[in-house]
């Protein structure tokens, strides 16, 4: 991510964000703090992770634009339904349409 665009910028000034995926009748939530690498361990993450396709955004491994974030957790939640979307689907109709309790399995961990 560049360091100076506006969203480099604004996890700059307001690093608390929060990161979801969702896949198949799961969800993950990831609540925590972003900071960009500095220093020899900014190199060494730029190092492992470049690509030479990012020459068409950064002058070179050394642009001091090229910023590697790192997020340090606070809390994960997990909601999920063993058996993807269609188990997903038929424990929503249960719990709308008969009234019976989710089958689905939820927990948070403060990390």
């Amino acid at each position: 991510m560049g360091k100076n665009s506006e969203q480099g910028q604004w996890l700059q000034d307001t690093p608390k964000v929060n990161l979801a995926y969702a896949d198949n009748g799961s969800w993950l939530s990831v609540a925590g703090t972003v900071r960009f690498l500095e220093g020899e361990e900014r190199a060494a993450k730029i190092g492992q992770l470049w690509d030479d396709s990012m020459e068409a955004y950064f002058e070179g491994k050394d642009d001091p634009n090229l910023g590697v974030l790192v997020l340090e957790s606070d809390s994960a939640q997990f909601w999920g339904h063993t058996g993807g979307r269609v188990a997903a689907l038929i424990d929503l109709v249960r719990t709308r349409v008969m009234g019976e309790e989710s089958h689905g399995d939820s927990s948070t961990v403060e990390l």
